[in-house]
């Protein structure tokens, strides 16, 4: 999953990564943060969550967030929110 800016094409990665130990630990770092909209979470061999704002607080601009896999990434992604309830700055 990337974020995206619809109008200009700037495309952000995750905020910040969070080591969990499984995929519903993930969705809770998610509802705990107001800043984050979704997440992806891959099982290596500790599991990487990656958080997503769906939003970018350079610009101030919302982001639309877009998943796309290779086929080398075993993942799982999930829109937590629907819209940015996170603060403006950080």
């Amino acid at each position: 999953m990337h974020q995206k800016d619809p109008e200009t094409g700037k495309t952000l990665d995750a905020n910040r990564a969070v080591t969990v130990g499984h995929i519903s630990d993930c969705a809770q770092v998610c509802l705990n943060d107001p800043a984050c909209t979704g997440v992806t979470y891959r099982r290596t061999t500790v599991g990487q969550c990656l958080t997503y704002a769906g939003y970018d607080f350079e610009t101030g601009r919302p982001m639309g967030l877009a998943i796309s896999y290779s086929s080398e990434i075993k993942a799982t992604s999930a829109l937590v929110r629907a819209w940015f309830q996170g603060p403006t700055c950080q």
